[in-house]
């Protein structure tokens, strides 16, 4: 499964000095969709922590 299907916020990254930065309310809503969509609360979290340490790049 994709994660553009659990992510509600848009972000465009134009390049890694441009990329724009989550707030937390983003992170809480895109825990919350994980959620929704069945992910566990441990799964959701750790997909969390890699989006935040930039493993997982969100580009729109």
């Amino acid at each position: 499964m994709g994660l553009s299907g659990v992510l509600s916020t848009s972000v465009k990254a134009e390049g890694i000095d441009n990329e724009k930065s989550l707030s937390n309310l983003d992170y809480l809503e895109i825990r919350e969709n994980m959620n929704d969509l069945g992910i566990d609360k441990k799964t959701a979290d750790q997909l969390i922590i890699k989006i935040k340490n930039g493993g997982i790049r969100i580009i729109n």
